[in-house]
């Protein structure tokens, strides 16, 4: 019998139930300890850079952004740790920001005012559309952007303009939303015509959260990951994910998926005892995902 290897999967019309966040930071230390050399590098070559990300991480652990504004948050999702680069988008997104208030009729409905920082931020900011586009300051440099993009910014120039608004995941897609008199309005941010959705998907919503919409990043990035065949890279970025978002199940599922291939990889290249540790970790998240079992059984037959 050979070890089980499964590709990617990123479809899921079911939400996971939430653990606990004291729980998920637990089990990041678990997996950054088994991997430890990948990360020791990582904080050797990029120093001062790597602690900006950790602060974030830190303020984002209660589920709320207190110390970071949305953008900083998910610029610094997408990569983005040099100070002065998050400096220097900050200022750009907030110079959007205050040309959008000058121009923003106020009087209007809060529909009609939800319509023109859509126009507004096709106009002024997207240009190209792009799948894998859901970094910020790639948004913010080029213009290419997707969903996950695309919302972060309406969000962000939404509550910058005094709307109520937020993001909403569906099967992949997100959206958003801008409540007014007890009404949810949404808005489709990757085009200036589309409004809401089919009944079949928009049984399947789930309204994010700012934090939750900063690990949709970091989940975009893992799929990126694995795709490219970096695993280590794809357990770090989904881990964020599910620390972040316990409730996104497609970032559950690649972490699952990400595990299961590296202990593969591990066994393939005689690294039985981590591939052994991984594999305990990745026990601790689903005890019965069968890859796991099928290839913890292969290991005891192969060193019993």
């Amino acid at each position: 019998m050979s070890p089980v290897f499964f590709s990617s999967r990123r479809l899921a019309s079911t939400i996971f139930p939430r653990r606990s966040l004291r729980a998920a930071w637990a089990l990041m230390v678990t997996l950054f300890v088994v991997t430890w050399p990948s990360h020791a590098a990582y904080d050797a070559s990029h120093g001062r850079q790597s602690r900006v990300e950790l602060r974030m991480l830190a303020d984002a652990a209660d589920g709320r952004l207190d110390e970071h504004s949305l953008v900083e948050a998910t610029l610094i999702a997408g990569g983005t740790m040099d100070r002065v680069q998050l400096r220097r988008l900050d200022q750009q997104f907030d110079a959007l920001a205050n040309e959008l208030s000058d121009v923003l009729d106020w009087k209007t409905s809060a529909r009609e005012r939800a319509a023109a920082i859509r126009e507004f931020l096709h106009e002024r900011v997207l240009g190209e559309y792009r799948s894998n586009a859901s970094d910020v300051a790639q948004t913010l440099n080029t213009g290419a952007f997707n969903c996950v993009s695309a919302s972060v910014l309406f969000v962000a120039l939404a509550e910058h303009c005094g709307l109520d608004a937020h993001a909403v995941q569906l099967p992949e897609h997100v959206r958003c939303e801008v409540v007014a008199g007890g009404l949810a309005i949404p808005i489709e941010t990757t085009s200036l015509t589309a409004g809401g959705q089919l009944p079949s998907r928009q049984r399947l919503a789930r309204t994010l959260t700012p934090v939750e919409l900063v690990a949709t990043i970091y989940y975009n990035r893992g799929v990126l990951a694995f795709d490219r065949g970096d695993l280590q890279t794809a357990i770090d970025l989904n881990t964020i994910a599910t620390q972040l978002d316990p409730g996104c199940r497609p970032a559950r599922e690649n972490l699952l998926d990400a595990i299961n291939n590296r202990v593969v990889e591990l066994m393939k290249s005689s690294e039985a005892a981590l591939a052994r540790q991984l594999l305990d970790a990745g026990l601790q998240i689903d005890p019965e995902y069968r890859p796991f079992l099928a290839n913890r059984a292969y290991l005891q037959r192969q060193i019993p």
